[in-house]
C-alpha cells in the first residue's frame, strides 16, 4: 500500500511539474562553421576555420513556472542537459512577433540562441558560441538548424 501511495504522489508531482513549464521552441540539428583557437587540445597546425555540427542535437526552449527561461539540449552524449542546472544564466534579449533571442552565460562559454520564422514560413534557429577561458578546446562558432515548433506569443 505504501509503495502504491508513493507512486501516486510521485506521478502527481511529475504532472504538476510538467504543467508549470511551457515549451517555446523545439529545434534540431545544427550545421555551420567554427574558428578553433591554437590552445589546449588543438595544435597550431589544426587551428583555424572548420566545419562544425551538432547533427543529432535537440534543443528545447522552455518557460518555467517562475517566468524564467531554460534551454534543454541533447548533444553527442545523448543526455539531456539543462542550461540552468549546468550553471548557466539566461537573459532574454530580443522578442518580436516572429523572433526570439536569448543569451546564456556560463563560466567559460557565452551562447546566443535566436529562433525565427523566415519569409518562407519555416522555423529556424541559430547558435553562436564563444568558448574561451579555462577549457581545453577554445572556439567561436555559428550553427544554424531547423525547428518544428516556435511559440512567439509565450
Amino acid at each position: 500500500m505504501m509503495k502504491k501511495l508513493l507512486f501516486i504522489i510521485t506521478l502527481l508531482f511529475s504532472f504538476n511539474t510538467l504543467a508549470q513549464e511551457e515549451t517555446i521552441a523545439n529545434c534540431q540539428g545544427a550545421l555551420g562553421y567554427a574558428y578553433y583557437h591554437s590552445h589546449g587540445l588543438v595544435p597550431h597546425n589544426e587551428a583555424g576555420w572548420g566545419e562544425d555540427k551538432i547533427t543529432k542535437g535537440i534543443f528545447t526552449l522552455k518557460k518555467l513556472d517562475d517566468d524564467k527561461l531554460d534551454l534543454l539540449f541533447i548533444d553527442a552524449t545523448q543526455s539531456i542537459t539543462s542550461s540552468i542546472q549546468s550553471g548557466g544564466t539566461i537573459f532574454p534579449i530580443i522578442r518580436t512577433g516572429n523572433s526570439i533571442s536569448i543569451i546564456i552565460i556560463h563560466k567559460s562559454i557565452i551562447e546566443t540562441y535566436s529562433f525565427w520564422e523566415n519569409s518562407e514560413n519555416e522555423y529556424k534557429f541559430s547558435l553562436s558560441q564563444t568558448k574561451t577561458g579555462d577549457i581545453m578546446v577554445r572556439k567561436n562558432s555559428l550553427l544554424v538548424g531547423s525547428c518544428n515548433y516556435i511559440n512567439f506569443n509565450y
